[in-house]
């Protein structure tokens, strides 16, 4: 399976640049020449909305999954036919964060971790339990 990253910016260029494996998955740049393919892909839009329509009809005539992790875009709003994960305020240092938690995880095994994470002074810190 496809895993195209729609975007061209800091986000998308980070994910693109993270050398991630799945298996059975390639994960690749968006380019216009995919919209014809017919098979079932996975979108991740991490941009600014230019090649938003390009990837939403993609989705819409192949039923792929669809993550968005732009905000303020028309995705927020819609009722789609194709399953829409919408991922709002996704994060570089995240990514980078559950990169270094893949790569250097086992070395901290016979240690108890935690994650808190709360970035405005209004919301409850949201605590993370990692096991490696």
């Amino acid at each position: 399976m496809k895993i195209f990253i729609i975007g061209s910016g800091k986000l998308a260029n980070a994910i693109l640049g993270a050398d991630l494996a799945f298996a059975s998955c390639e994960v690749i740049k968006w380019e216009s020449r995919y919209q014809t393919l017919n098979e079932k892909a996975i979108l991740v839009h991490a941009g600014s909305g230019r090649e938003l329509k390009e990837g939403l009809a993609f989705s819409e005539r192949t039923k792929s999954v669809f993550i968005e992790l732009s905000t303020g875009l028309e995705t927020e709003k819609m009722i789609p036919e194709f399953p829409l994960i919408i991922c709002p305020n996704t994060s570089i240092l995240i990514l980078k964060t559950l990169r270094m938690v893949n790569l250097f995880g086992g070395n901290f095994e016979d240690y108890e971790i935690s994650i808190t994470e709360s970035h405005q002074s209004t919301k409850t810190p949201s605590r993370v339990q990692l096991i490696v």
